[in-house]
């Protein structure tokens, strides 16, 4: 389970600093863009109690929670459809707009993998 990768200690509990190791060790932010003594905004997102921390059942919650889809490089219309620029397409897979000549794969990029060694 996802949520046991990030638990580093096994506390039960998800904090800032295991959040942030492990979002960095997957190339989702940068360790330059965490601020020092700032709670993660997507952690803060998740947290639900304000806590600080991230337990199981707040993850459990989150992920359950309908979401938009997202339309990055370009703009969700009323309709809830994403409008690109012109020469751009949209990859719903992907979530973003990208190149219309741009040959795309069938499915998202992959993540990179969790060594469990970690």
């Amino acid at each position: 389970m996802v949520f046991k990768v990030f638990d580093i200690n096994g506390d039960g509990k998800v904090s800032n600093n295991e959040f942030n190791e492990i979002v960095v060790k997957l190339g989702l932010m940068k360790a330059s863009d965490i601020k020092a003594g700032e709670i993660n905004p997507k952690l803060k997102e998740m947290d639900a109690d304000g806590g600080g921390t991230l337990t199981l059942k707040e993850y459990l919650a989150f992920k359950e929670q309908p979401r938009a889809p997202k339309c990055e490089g370009g703009n969700m219309n009323s309709i809830g459809q994403c409008d690109c620029a012109a020469g751009m397409k949209y990859v719903p897979d992907w979530e973003k707009c990208v190149p219309a000549d741009m040959t795309v794969p069938p499915t998202k990029p992959t993540q990179p993998q969790i060594d469990p060694a970690m």
